[in-house]
């Protein structure tokens, strides 16, 4: 009974001790697919991605910026060139702000942008673009009115130029303070174009020729307008260039420090996923020797047993030999 009682008594303190190291393997097991999951769940690619798409569109803005800005010194084939960055902003923002302009909320992915102030500043983003493209648009016009202007005031200056040398002086002077205000579009050139063209005004007056003066009166009239309509074209360049980088580099600061907080976790349980394995692997280790040491034990006492054996084997066989030849002694 007393047997029996410790058999049971064993078996039950090995099942305990097996239960126990199930449930402690099973948690073990789920802190690491816990910090796994953590660590994995930073989507570096997605957001290298964004933050590469944003930095594209910085570099467009400038460019489109750069193409308007020699769009103004009358380069047609700017235009085109114009079209085209715009086509490519439109496919970059699609691709990275698509989501949130279509729902103006946050996306569920922390590795998409539209979190926190993101999302604001990415409605504020197309706000700012929808103004600087209606300058762009309002440039656009303007540069092309003017340059169809300028082309035909040099028109009327060379056909001025051909009516008397005196005419030919002052068209002369005159076209030269136009291209000079066209290019600097300072109020000083303003001031000595618009003198000399009052002083070519005044000289026609004086002349009986009525040809000459209808066509000072039409080059009076382009100028006039380019007067009046250079500075408002050059105002609309200017309200483009500085919109809206800076909201581009806003969103871009917004997301940047929200993923650095993303990429600090993710660092932090990185850094205890190591300490946790290496844990583990000393665990294993501990556990290792431990059974090494029991399996050494269990083996010299199997050795040990196995020596008490043969030695009694040995005693019993001497035993039966020494009764044997008692035996045979006694019978003699």
């Amino acid at each position: 009974m007393q047997q029996y009682g410790f058999g049971r008594l064993m078996r039950g303190m090995i099942g305990s001790s097996l239960v126990w190291g199930g449930l402690l393997a099973a948690v073990a097991v789920a802190v690491l697919v816990f910090l796994l999951s953590q660590v994995q769940a930073v989507n570096w690619r997605e957001h290298y991605e964004i933050r590469d798409a944003i930095r594209e569109l910085q570099e467009l803005d400038m460019q489109l910026n750069v193409r308007l800005l020699m769009a103004r010194q009358e380069l047609p084939q700017e235009e085109h060139a114009i079209a085209g960055v715009q086509a490519r902003i439109r496919e970059t923002e699609d691709r990275v702000f698509g989501d949130i302009k279509a729902s103006g909320t946050s996306p569920a992915d922390p590795a998409r942008l539209g979190h926190g102030d993101e999302a604001a500043l990415v409605l504020e983003y197309y706000g700012a673009k929808s103004k600087k493209q209606e300058l762009i648009e309002q440039f656009l016009s303007l540069n092309a009115t003017l340059k169809d202007t300028v082309d035909q005031a040099v028109f009327e200056l060379n056909r001025l130029s051909g009516h008397s040398a005196a005419m030919e002086t002052q068209a002369n002077a005159l076209r030269l303070l136009l291209f000079l205000y066209l290019h600097d579009g300072s109020e000083d050139s303003a001031k000595k174009l618009q003198d000399r063209l009052d002083g070519l005004s005044q000289d026609s007056a004086a002349r009986a020729d009525n040809d000459t003066f209808k066509l000072v009166e039409a080059l009076g009239a382009n100028i006039l307008y380019i007067l009046q309509q250079l500075p408002n074209r050059d105002a609309a360049l200017l309200g483009i260039v500085n919109a809206p980088t800076s909201t581009l580099s806003d969103i871009l600061n917004a997301y940047t420090q929200r993923y650095s907080d993303i990429f600090r976790r993710a660092e932090i349980y990185r850094l205890a996923l190591i300490a946790y394995a290496a844990m583990l692997l000393l665990v294993l280790l501990v556990l290792a020797l431990r059974l090494r040491h029991s399996y050494a034990t269990l083996e010299h006492q199997v050795g040990e047993r196995t020596q008490q054996l043969a030695k009694a084997y040995d005693e019993l066989k001497q035993s039966q030999l020494q009764m044997m030849q008692t035996e045979k002694m006694a019978s003699l």
